[in-house]
């Protein structure tokens, strides 16, 4: 059963780490510096880039609001495997290659930018067009 309130991350706290550190409560921080600003802030990465229920999908399937969140599971944990591949060979296993093409891919549907776009695409007066176009090789005989 899911969580009714969940915590989900626009930037991976995997990735964070790699440009962050841990404080004297050995909580992970990461340094950020406001456009505008002069000095930079120090961020709890648990909290950062983090809103509740981002990306939930509304449906009546109990198994499809957190997909995507448990789809990001899976590639965050093997993101250290892939930088650890890199670092040890210099080069990844197809297998390596296809989850970062796919933690790539989801990085680009996770920024606010992508997710505007698409929200536009699915209103009223353009959804009926949007969705023939992304699936309507599988609706035509």
């Amino acid at each position: 059963m899911n969580p009714k309130r969940q915590s989900q991350h626009k930037v991976p706290q995997v990735y964070l780490k790699k440009f962050g550190y841990k404080d004297f409560n050995n909580q992970w921080k990461v340094s950020v510096l406001k456009r505008g600003e002069e000095r930079p802030m120090q961020k709890s990465i648990k909290s950062f880039t983090a809103e509740v229920n981002h990306f939930d999908i509304e449906s009546d399937d109990p198994q499809i609001p957190r997909m995507f969140e448990k789809m990001n599971a899976i590639l965050e944990g093997e993101y250290n495997n892939i930088v650890k591949e890199i670092d040890q060979d210099g080069k990844l296993s197809e297998k390596s290659v296809a989850y970062l093409l796919q933690f790539v891919a989801v990085q680009i549907v996770r920024s606010d930018k992508w997710r505007d776009q698409i929200m536009e695409f699915l209103g009223p007066d353009t959804r009926r067009n949007f969705l023939h176009m992304i699936i309507g090789h599988v609706l035509t005989p």
